[in-house]
């Protein structure tokens, strides 16, 4: 017996080794690409976050005009998240319908300052919700929703009535940005102790594209069924290639396969929506024409 369970001990410390051989081998593989995950079953798919779960996969991209539900852009990454993808979809739907303006409904998961602030200058206007701000400390306390910015005077002013001028500036992520604040307003504020005072007094970080965010954020208080409509509008060909034409997953690796798969199933798409809309001798006519 103790000669067997040795055995089994040596055995099992083979095995622990060998996976420890075959980690650190990975690790110098992650290193050596430069990214930040690795798959090893296709080495461009990425762990993509769906809903509470986790899947390895890809990150598909579409523009969907709001009249006919056809899909105008569509596109893979491999990106985890959709921030900065705002930008170069719209662009392209807007190229695609031939437009001179466009309004782009995305969630929030699109809310990215350097992305809405190039729709911006590229003349897309953007309805997107803003995330939900860290909460520090009590979530009852002032943030910077609270404070008023004032274009004419180029200050801020705080819930008690307060001026709050231009102080210092600085850079955040390569985002240059200007802080606004005043120590004496705070030593001598009566409802301190409801703000959230950074080094004894409040500062107010506004950054260059502060005036898109301050837009996006209208639109949105005026729109208020904005994220109703546009579940209406992207979802509906998502759900129908999955219910119409069964694809809950890509049968091809690698990027560029992918991404040719995934316009095969785009297209198959409008096909088939065009023949709901128009039918199938008025599509044929069109395409004679």
């Amino acid at each position: 017996m103790p000669t067997a369970k040795a055995e089994h001990l040596q055995a099992k410390i083979k095995r622990l080794k060998q996976r420890h051989k075959w980690l650190l081998e990975r690790k110098q593989q992650l290193h050596n690409s430069g990214e930040d995950q690795i798959s090893l079953t296709d080495p461009d798919a990425r762990a993509m976050p769906a809903s509470e779960q986790v899947g390895v996969g890809y990150n598909a991209q579409i523009a969907v005009d709001a009249k006919h539900h056809l899909i105008a852009e569509q596109e893979i990454y491999n990106h985890v998240s959709d921030h900065g993808l705002l930008t170069v979809t719209a662009s392209a739907a807007k190229e695609a319908l031939d437009v001179e303006d466009i309004t782009v409904l995305a969630d929030g998961g699109y809310y990215q300052m350097d992305d809405l602030e190039a729709c911006d200058k590229a003349g897309i206007t953007t309805c997107v919700p803003s995330r939900k701000p860290r909460s520090y400390g009590n979530a009852n306390q002032f943030d910077k929703a609270n404070f008023t910015y004032d274009a004419k005077e180029n200050v801020y002013i705080c819930p008690a009535g307060e001026k709050l001028p231009r102080a210092v500036t600085g850079t955040r992520n390569n985002r240059p940005y200007v802080v606004y604040g005043r120590r004496s307003a705070c030593s001598r504020c009566e409802i301190k102790s409801l703000c959230k005072p950074t080094k004894g007094h409040k500062r107010i970080h506004r950054y260059e594209a502060q005036d898109t965010l301050t837009r996006v954020k209208d639109r949105m208080a005026a729109w208020p069924k904005a994220m109703d409509v546009r579940r209406e509008i992207v979802e509906h060909p998502f759900g129908s290639i999955k219910h119409w034409i069964g694809q809950r997953d890509f049968l091809t690796r690698r990027l560029p396969n992918v991404r040719a798969e995934f316009s095969l199933t785009a297209l198959a798409y409008n096909m088939r929506r065009a023949i709901n809309l128009v039918g199938v001798e008025s599509l044929v006519n069109a395409a004679k024409a």
